[in-house]
């Protein structure tokens, strides 16, 4: 993908990641008190939606419409 915005990636999709990534610990350390079952599925399904959006980072860092501007924010925050 040509012309997709560092930014975006950096402003909308980093902290969802990294919000799914506390889920994960959380889910995985039993957090919420319920069914360890559960817990796991939850963790493992946070995970994978975590990969996912990682995933995404070489497409929108290949040649960037807000390349300049936007690494030095999106490299500050990875």
């Amino acid at each position: 993908m040509a012309g997709a915005r560092l930014g975006f990636w950096a402003a909308e999709l980093l902290p969802l990641a990294r919000r799914l990534g506390a889920r994960t610990a959380a889910a995985a350390g039993g957090g919420g008190g319920g069914d360890p079952a559960g817990a796991q599925l939850a963790a493992l399904q946070c995970r994978a939606l975590e990969a996912q959006l990682w995933a995404t980072l070489p497409a929108f860092a290949s040649w960037p419409v807000d390349g300049a501007a936007a690494f030095k924010c999106a490299a500050s925050l990875v």
